[in-house]
């Protein structure tokens, strides 16, 4: 159709209305939606211009207007690049009216003294065009788990379905819906389910106005009032659902364990892989010949360590470190060889490619390869030979790189370290007799971990204090203990020594001169600094906003944060900072790592659990032995699978929170009814609660009225005045909903007399 337009234009000088282009090319209504995302790809490019009655014009090579790509600059103006050093820029007041990356048509009007700088006067902004406002088509719902909606793609766009228009439908199920334009946003409304993705579903059971139901907790509006016997709040129940909508209860869910996999299913995950893969990966040949290990450097003589989680399988990365004449450190970061067996076109990449990324939900793992590869094959197992790709790093005692190369490699790991047997060693805890022959080189590790950490908060990148829970699951299922995750000098250590090794890649890539995955985030737009500085404000107990000002806001923010541990130690000051920030994404196009404060920082360091860093292996793979061929036949296909990559990713993470939620909610329901003591870390004005961790370690809110809190350091709760590290009494009440924080209800002041009620308690309930 593409071509058939473009040669009807070129016929014709004059504007023409889109239902003289249906005439004369004889296009069908079920073709609309091509003829509409057609003729927005031909004025994008510049080719033909619109107006705002949907007219469209062929534009002329001497055409008075010009055509360009709306960017932002770092200061937040808005410019249009016109290549060989000029710029056209849009006046500040008439800037918020265009979006990043709107195609548009201006007038150029020079500047007075600067030949290179133009005045933009934006004449036309490139857009979708009505053709029929309705039309009815079949396609299969998705959901986007970075903003939670569902959609259905037409021609590859992304149509939003609203929550009231769901009908029942779920994630994989093939729907009659039914598409509405409008100049403001097109819409989808599901008519009717034609077939389900799958049958069963699980339910949240929920209190509404003193009545128990139960909401699904993938599909939207989906609600059940009919419930079984003995159920009670946060309770898991398991419905199949017809494509009708009718519902019968089969079971109450007990264990997240025995249910991991439907449970998986709900957020679009695949627990289990396809025969065909795993028949490909049984075939791979599990022995490393000679010839192979003369095709690399030889490592096998230099001590390699790998440090992770204590039940940890799949170990895609191993450290080295030496020391020079002059003091500087050698550091090598080996990392597993995935793509010497995993090819483009294999079963293998496309499992690999669909998945998107291995998922950690609480204790378990849903990998993005099969076992056999991700355990076995490719995992830097101690004493055995591996393959791998190193990255060669000189760093000067001041944190300076020097000199860094990449090879490929092949290692032998003398030893599995865990994360916590090592902050033992280091912090003179627990002297392991296995880890002593090593202590010198994690000591040297510990050292250079510092220099870089310093390194990092020197540019402006800030470190945040997330609270991350591990559960302890018994063999029924039950959640026995939670506690936060710990964060100590080994994790910091790996930590450290894989961002280098990654922001090394990324180099690599700018010195080929050649495309490459980065790991992009974008700085904060206006509205979001403006809101973080309103939240902050009424947090004046952490930090004070009135010294400083946009644009510079942000990078000031990191870097104070930095220096001041009350910040560090709040978690939930770490949470108002993630919450302002873009999300982080994957692309081809590099525009830098504002979390990060890296211009430029590209994926490689887990390419067994996440496919953006198989892409990178493959390049760097192609880039060592002279094929750039294939590197560009990548290249086409590269930008769309990031896309992908990055969608799977939201939805990976979005799983893990609920799972999370989900264990938390019964965990805790042991303690429903039970005093705990907790201490106050914050009063949040704009959120109507106070902050507060319970001696379990367990992060919570109190929900307060607004009208209570007197000030960022005091409120009234229950009519009692509470202050910032004030020691408190609470009572767990319920987590009612995803992705919302765990609530509990405040009892009083820690007295005398609470604390002996809480031990009377807890003596009784043990």
């Amino acid at each position: 159709m593409k071509q058939k337009i473009i040669e009807y234009f070129n016929g014709k000088n004059k504007y023409v209305s889109i239902k003289e282009i249906i005439k004369h090319l004889n296009i069908t209504e079920k073709d609309y939606p091509i003829l509409i995302n057609t003729l927005y790809e031909l004025e994008c490019s510049g080719f033909i211009m619109g107006d705002k009655d949907s007219m469209y014009l062929r534009v002329p090579k001497d055409y008075i207007y010009k055509q360009g790509t709306i960017s932002i600059s770092k200061e937040n103006n808005r410019y249009i690049d016109m290549g060989h050093g000029n710029i056209a820029i849009v006046p500040s007041k008439e800037a918020k009216k265009y979006k990043d990356q709107s195609h548009v048509f201006f007038e150029c009007i020079p500047v007075k003294n600067y030949p290179h700088q133009f005045i933009a006067k934006i004449i036309r902004v490139a857009e979708k065009p009505i053709v029929q406002n309705r039309y009815l088509i079949k396609a299969i719902v998705e959901r986007d788990y970075s903003k939670n909606y569902f959609f259905v793609r037409v021609n590859n766009q992304k149509i939003y379905i609203p929550n009231n228009y769901i009908n029942g439908a779920d994630v994989g199920d093939e729907v009659d819906v039914l598409i509405s334009y409008s100049e403001q946003a097109s819409i989808a409304h599901v008519q009717k389910v034609l077939e389900k993705h799958k049958k069963e579903h699980i339910f949240s059971v929920y209190d509404d106005s003193g009545k128990l139901k139960a909401r699904s907790i993938s599909t939207s509006n989906f609600i059940v009032d009919e419930l079984p016997k003995e159920v009670n709040i946060g309770d898991f129940l398991i419905y199949e659902i017809d494509k009708d909508g009718n519902y019968e209860f089969i079971k109450k869910m007990n264990s997240v364990d025995n249910e991991m996999e439907l449970y998986a299913e709900e957020f679009g995950i695949d627990v289990k892989f396809k025969p065909e893969v795993i028949k490909e990966v049984e075939s791979l040949n599990k022995t490393i010949s000679e010839e192979e290990i003369k095709k690399r450097v030889d490592l096998r003589n230099l001590i390699t360590i790998t440090i992770d989680g204590e039940k940890s399988k799949d170990l895609d990365d191993a450290v080295s470190l030496e020391k020079s004449e002059n003091g500087n450190f050698i550091l090598y970061v080996s990392i597993a060889d995935v793509s010497h067996y995993v090819k483009p076109g294999s079963e293998l990449f496309n499992e690999a490619y669909k998945r998107g990324t291995s998922t950690y939900p609480a204790n378990q793992v849903i990998p993005m390869f099969p076992f056999q590869l991700s355990n076995g094959i490719c995992s830097l197992n101690e004493s055995e030979d591996k393959l791998t790709k190193t990255i060669k790093i000189e760093i000067t005692p001041t944190g300076k790189i020097v000199d860094y190369s990449i090879f490929k490699s092949v290692i032998r790991s003398n030893k599995k370290m865990s994360y916590e047997k090592v902050n033992s060693l280091l912090n003179g805890i627990d002297y392991n007799e296995e880890y002593l022959p090593f202590y010198e080189i994690l000591k040297d590790m510990n050292d250079l971990s510092n220099i870089l950490e310093h390194r990092r908060a020197k540019r402006g990148c800030m470190s945040l204090n997330i609270a991350e829970y591990e559960y302890d699951i018994n063999e029924f299922g039950e959640v026995d203990d939670v506690y936060v995750r710990e964060r100590d000098k080994a994790q910091l250590m790996i930590e450290n020594f894989m961002i280098l090794a990654n922001e090394i890649v990324a180099k690599y890539f700018e010195y080929l001169d050649t495309f490459g995955v980065y790991r992009c985030h974008k700085a904060p737009d206006l509205d979001k600094i403006y809101k973080l500085k309103k939240t902050l404000n009424n947090l004046g107990k952490f930090y004070h906003t009135s010294s400083i000002k946009n644009p510079n806001f942000f990078k000031n923010l990191m870097r104070d944060a930095n220096k001041n541990d009350l910040i560090k130690e709040n978690p939930y000051f770490s949470k108002i900072l993630l919450g302002s920030m873009e999300k982080a994404y994957f692309s081809t196009i590099n525009i830098g790592h504002f979390g990060l404060a890296l211009d430029e920082y590209a994926m490689f360091t887990s390419p067994i659990r996440r496919f953006a860093d198989l892409m990178n292996h493959l390049i760097i793979g192609y880039a060592l032995d002279g094929e750039f061929d294939k590197i560009d036949e990548l290249s086409h296909k590269c930008e769309d699978m990031c896309i992908h990559t990055s969608e799977k990713e939201y939805q990976s993470d979005s799983f893990e929170k609920n799972i999370d939620l989900m264990l938390m909610n019964k965990y805790l329901e042991k303690y429903k009814g039970s005093p705990l003591i907790a201490t106050i870390i914050c009063i949040d004005k704009s959120k109507d609660c106070v902050y507060v961790k319970t001696n379990l370690g367990i992060y919570g809110i109190i929900p307060v009225n607004r009208k209570s809190i007197k000030s960022p350091t005091e409120a009234i709760v229950n009519g009692s005045k509470v202050a910032i590290g004030d020691s408190i009494v609470v009572e767990y009440s319920s987590i009612q909903d995803y992705f919302t924080e765990t609530t509990f209800n405040y009892l009083g002041k820690d007295t005398n007399g609470i604390r002996k009620l809480v031990k009377d308690r807890r003596e009784k309930n043990d």
